[in-house]
């Protein structure tokens, strides 16, 4: 695009010479026409070479599309989304191709017609693995193991996208359907224990924490029976209040 830029401007400035006779007649123009027709012809030389070269690569741009559509980090072990981003830097570039004028492989233009749908399955794709990891997130330690069967799920409904379904599958968004079922039993499960866990357990034992068991005189000596029976009524009292 570059060179097509560069060539319309210097076409420009010879388009407003056209109209000048008396300076081309001046000996020094023959030198100036020389230059600009070499100048056209190696910027049209250039321009034909580069496209010839990116037809013959992106011949094998459908063949990025039949990989998995996720794929496992080989370091961090975390799902990404597995589309190649040089296959949506082709379908740009054959968009401004096309607007120039110049011609596009046929094979790209069958994925110039899905590029509309490959973008809204990608963000599809990104948006559902980040609502599972911040679900995970969500967990506290304690509950990892309570809460592994429904991560599970979640991994199962995951795996025809890691291992069967490609970019070309016509069921993509069936697989993202069926993973936000199995997402949404991991969120309320998440959300109920985590509930339970604060109101039902921390807060009993933050109470607990701060419950009195004995309540001793600094000023008279205690006899043994009566701190018995004191220690009785405040621990029967202290078990009432704890158990509300």
């Amino acid at each position: 695009m570059w060179a097509r830029t560069l060539f319309r401007n210097i076409e420009l400035t010879m388009n407003v010479l056209k109209n000048k006779p008396a300076i081309l007649k001046v000996p020094e123009m023959r030198k100036i026409i020389r230059s600009y027709n070499r100048i056209a012809e190696a910027m049209l030389e250039y321009e034909l070479d580069h496209h010839r070269v990116w037809c013959q690569v992106v011949e094998f741009a459908p063949s990025s599309l039949g990989v998995s559509l996720l794929v496992r980090h080989p370091e961090t072990k975390e799902l990404c989304v597995n589309l190649d981003p040089l296959v949506l830097l082709c379908l740009r570039e054959a968009r401004y191709l096309q607007r120039m004028g110049l011609e596009v492989p046929e094979v790209l233009l069958g994925m110039c017609a899905r590029e509309a749908r490959l973008k809204a399955q990608q963000i599809r794709l990104q948006d559902m693995l980040q609502d599972f990891q911040e679900a995970l997130n969500k967990v506290p330690d304690i509950l990892q193991p309570v809460m592994q069967p429904f991560v599970m799920q979640v991994d199962e409904a995951l795996s025809p996208g890691l291992t069967m379904l490609t970019w070309t599958s016509l069921d993509i968004e069936r697989f993202i359907d069926t993973v936000y079922g199995a997402l949404e039993g991991l969120q309320q499960m998440g959300k109920w224990s985590g509930d339970a866990l604060e109101c039902r357990v921390e807060r009993v034992l933050q109470a607990m924490c701060s419950t009195a068991l004995l309540d001793l005189s600094d000023e008279q000596p205690v006899e043994p029976l009566s701190f018995q029976d004191m220690a009785e009524r405040v621990v029967a009292a202290a078990g009432r209040a704890l158990s509300v």
